[in-house]
């Protein structure tokens, strides 16, 4: 049985398990991150019909216990270079949101990442 717990933060709630944290629909700023890594125990975050903000994601790169990120629906992602940072990240599932081949060339070869599910992009 899945027990969720609604986290609240400036007025705003999300969805977290024991070990993962869910953001839907929402905007995403560089701001919003930096409150989010307070849940840094968590090792999957799951981010659904989200619009980012320039460079939002870049704050992700800190998150060394992150082993599992999904990114549904979510739009203006501009660049992946933060999944570099991400030394623990081994599953990475990029569904409908809009990244095109020539952005999955700013990946560096990874050991550790051992899953990546790309679906309905570009």
């Amino acid at each position: 049985m899945k027990v969720y717990h609604t986290v609240e933060i400036d007025g705003e709630k999300y969805s977290r398990k024991e070990t993962s944290l869910t953001v839907a629909d929402k905007r995403v700023t560089e701001e919003l991150i930096q409150k989010l890594k307070a849940f840094q125990n968590c090792t999957c975050w799951i981010l659904k019909i989200c619009t980012f903000e320039p460079q939002a994601l870049d704050g992700l790169g800190e998150l060394q216990e992150l082993t599992q990120l999904k990114l549904e629906h979510c739009e203006n992602i501009e660049n992946l270079t933060f999944v570099n940072e991400l030394t623990g990240l081994y599953r990475l599932e990029l569904s409908d949101c809009g990244i095109n081949n020539k952005s999955f060339d700013q990946i560096k070869s990874s050991d550790r990442l051992q899953v990546l599910t790309v679906s309905g992009n570009p």
